[in-house]
């Protein structure tokens, strides 16, 4: 999940003019107001049938539109996995495509940065939505002399969360979206421990009705770790820390995945900040929740 009207403009804005067929992503788990967003575009002066919401899964339906001739362009948010297939059948046709490709998006804090704002940052980089978003900085970097300052501070904001109800104002993190993606995540678990991870909060489910995980902060990890480069999509971090400022060693650590999003915390802004990080868009001390 994403932001969805940056999201929308992003996919639409190479298909201008031409008619578009769209269909929600996450197939049976899409929320209803997703093909409801098509009675917005009368009011915003698109022409009827300029959009058309073509609901089904990735299988049927999206194999269907990836493979259609008179189909011209196929934007997909979806896994490495997916987006492969899709680029694949594209190939026949020789569709353009946009292809979002997942993430493990790392956040980077030096020494110099802002302890409190920076525990802020992360902490929402990674559970905002639940950790439900393509962006999710779910990959926390930490200069080794203010890594347990940082492990412990962190933990200690991920045990304030209040987790409930979304509609109640008083709540930092609601649920997940299913009980699939519920299962999937307590899989995870299992698996950094069988790695070597240690987890310092979290590491299980709430035990309430509906789909509640707790925020979990996983250390000890090594980066050939399945939590460490696979996008797990929920509420939880691996913090790993860092000795050298050199773009090599940020470059060692990125070399499985290509994050879509990057973040630096730190006093003085950087001369390339994004060689820091190697890949993905960039932000500097910014990820902060929507209602700021």
């Amino acid at each position: 999940m994403e932001r969805p009207a940056f999201r929308r403009i992003d996919e639409n804005r190479p298909g201008a003019g031409m008619r578009q067929y769209r269909r929600p992503e996450a197939g049976g788990t899409t929320p209803p107001h997703r093909p409801g967003a098509r009675q917005d575009h009368p009011r915003c002066g698109v022409p009827p049938s300029f959009v058309n919401i073509i609901t089904g899964f990735g299988e049927t339906a999206g194999c269907a539109l990836a493979n259609h001739p008179h189909v011209d362009k196929v934007a997909s948010t979806g896994t490495t996995a997916v987006c492969k297939n899709i680029l694949q059948a594209s190939v026949g046709t020789l569709k353009r495509v946009t292809l979002e490709l997942g993430g493990k998006s790392p956040n980077v804090t030096f020494p110099d940065a802002d302890m409190a704002a920076t525990i802020g940052y992360s902490l929402n980089g990674f559970c905002q939505m639940a950790g439900q978003m393509c962006i999710a900085s779910s990959r926390i970097f930490v200069h080794e002399s203010i890594h347990d300052a940082f492990i412990a501070a962190l933990t200690q904001a991920v045990q304030a969360l209040r987790v409930g109800d979304l509609f109640d104002p008083e709540t930092n993190m609601g649920p997940l979206v299913s009980s699939e993606q519920l299962d999937r995540v307590s899989s995870y678990f299992g698996v950094g421990a069988q790695d070597g991870a240690a987890l310092r909060s979290g590491g299980a489910r709430i035990a309430r009705p509906n789909y509640f995980v707790k925020s979990t902060i996983c250390t000890g990890v090594g980066n050939d770790m399945r939590i460490a480069h696979e996008e797990i999509f929920v509420p939880v971090a691996v913090v790993l820390p860092f000795r050298r400022r050199r773009r090599c060693h940020f470059q060692r650590q990125c070399q499985r995945i290509r994050p879509r999003r990057s973040g630096l915390d730190t006093r003085h802004r950087p001369r390339r900040p994004r060689r820091a990080c190697a890949e993905g868009g960039h932000s500097l001390d910014q990820h902060k929740s929507d209602d700021e």
